[in-house]
């Protein structure tokens, strides 16, 4: 069912008692699912460590209000070591501008011209394709590199 004005679908599903057939799964398919598995505990760690050893501003700004942000609010502990943090979201999409995501209101980028303290800011990247972009619009934006908090220290595309 598709949501009202926005990129994203709602699934509903429910119970069925009919048996499935037992799946064939080949060792190769079971070993690249665990090393898959492997990695991204290693990478959750490791971002959790990150976020652990970081301090943020009171006035935290996160640029990025997709699926990235999502995925760090359920796998890591950063709005768990933040939650007596104020936020705003940026994010570029017009069709989550002037909404929200659990409460805290997304902002075009363009409002960061209009902050009073840039230096007391602390500008957050949740994207993983987008981060090169969004640091370098952000630096190009008065943002000082020691304000800009990244999750990864390089990017592979694919």
């Amino acid at each position: 069912k598709k949501l009202y004005k926005y990129n994203g679908y709602r699934i509903i599903c429910k119970k069925n008692n009919n048996k499935l057939p037992k799946l064939k799964v080949h060792i190769a398919d079971k070993n690249l699912f665990k090393k898959y598995i492997e990695k991204y505990d290693s990478l959750r760690k490791k971002i959790s460590t990150k976020i652990k050893a970081t301090k943020f501003s009171n006035n935290s700004i996160i640029y990025g209000a997709g699926l990235h942000l999502e995925i760090l609010y359920h796998v890591t502990n950063f709005f768990e070591k933040n939650f007596n943090k104020k936020f705003i979201i940026l994010d570029g999409d017009p069709l989550k501008i002037g909404r929200t995501w659990r409460g805290i209101k997304i902002y075009n980028p363009k409002i960061i011209s209009s902050f009073p303290d840039l230096k007391k800011s602390t500008f957050i990247i949740s994207s993983y394709p987008y981060q090169p972009e969004i640091e370098f619009f952000l630096k190009s934006s008065g943002v000082k590199k020691q304000n800009i908090f990244k999750f990864y220290e390089k990017i592979k595309r694919y």
